[in-house]
């Protein structure tokens, strides 16, 4: 007689081939879970809530900065113009004695401006002689010139730069390649002379 082999494995008494993993938990681990989901929820809406008031406190210092710098700059400003509106009020007359000493005054009041913008780091543009720039320079006029097509020759109102920024233009006259006049009666036909 013939053998028959049994192929299959032998299952021991506490395997259960019909045991799959739960995919819900009754009872105990349900209320866990339910407990973790809650921390987690919990745990969201806390983080949320910070965020808000994160925000809302950086707003707020933002505030206060830019007010204390106004205050620094208003404080630092003000006695320079207190020292402008004296000498408007103790100015002499056209050709008068006076007249010599408050033009140092005047020179004073313009140095302390200038103390003033130098430190807020804000620096006066060179013009004169550069190549004129659109980023730094506000072209108010051309001019012909001997001088480099694009050259400033003269500075209207100056400029001002802070850390490399350019807080105001300078407002510049620009020198233009002359022109050739040809005289227009001597001239016609591609500019050959007529005889």
């Amino acid at each position: 007689m013939t053998d028959i082999v049994d192929n299959e494995p032998k299952m021991n008494k506490e395997e259960n081939p019909e045991k799959k993993p739960r995919l819900f938990h009754r009872g105990e681990d349900n209320k866990k879970l339910k407990e973790e989901l809650a921390e987690a929820q919990n745990g969201w809406l806390r983080a949320r809530a910070d965020y808000a008031n994160l925000q809302k406190e950086v707003a707020e210092n933002q505030g206060r900065w830019r007010q204390q710098i106004e205050e620094r700059i208003l404080t630092d400003f003000t006695p320079v113009y207190d020292n402008l509106k004296k000498a408007f009020l103790s100015q002499p007359e056209a050709n008068g004695d006076n007249w010599v000493g408050w033009a140092k005054g005047m020179e004073c009041i313009k140095k302390q401006f200038g103390d003033v913008l130098a430190s807020y780091g804000v620096k006066e543009q060179e013009t004169v002689g550069q190549i004129f720039s659109p980023a730094q320079h506000e072209a108010v006029g051309e001019e012909e010139s001997e001088a480099e097509e694009g050259t400033i020759l003269q500075e209207i109102d100056p400029g001002y730069q802070r850390a490399g920024q350019v807080i105001k233009p300078a407002r510049v006259i620009v020198a233009k390649k002359k022109s050739d006049n040809l005289n227009p009666s001597s001239t016609s036909n591609g500019g050959e002379e007529v005889e």
